[in-house]
């Protein structure tokens, strides 16, 4: 696994937080930790909100590693969406490389 240069941190409650908008990126891992209390859904779409590109669910409270052993590209960037109790953390690589 490639170690990615930049992390970035999703707060709750946001709704398509742009990570390297317009720039492709790699992602190696996303880390989701979910406090709300019961069950909640992440949204990952292209950063320029043409496609939903995955839904990560939990069940219940907790931390949850989503890793991509040999990267996921995002052509357009990643764009984060995140319910109340729930934060994301996405390790990348810089935007256009």
């Amino acid at each position: 696994m490639r170690v990615c240069s930049n992390y970035t941190e999703v707060a709750a409650g946001q709704t398509d937080a742009l990570i390297s908008s317009g720039q492709s990126i790699t992602v190696d891992m996303i880390l989701v930790t979910n406090v709300s209390g019961g069950a909640a859904s992440v949204t990952l779409d292209e950063g320029d909100g043409t496609t939903l590109i995955h839904t990560i669910r939990m069940a219940a409270d907790g931390t949850l590693p989503v890793p991509f052993p040999r990267g996921q590209l995002f052509d357009r960037g990643l764009a984060v969406t995140t319910p109340s109790g729930v934060t994301v953390l996405v390790t990348h690589t810089n935007g256009g490389s």
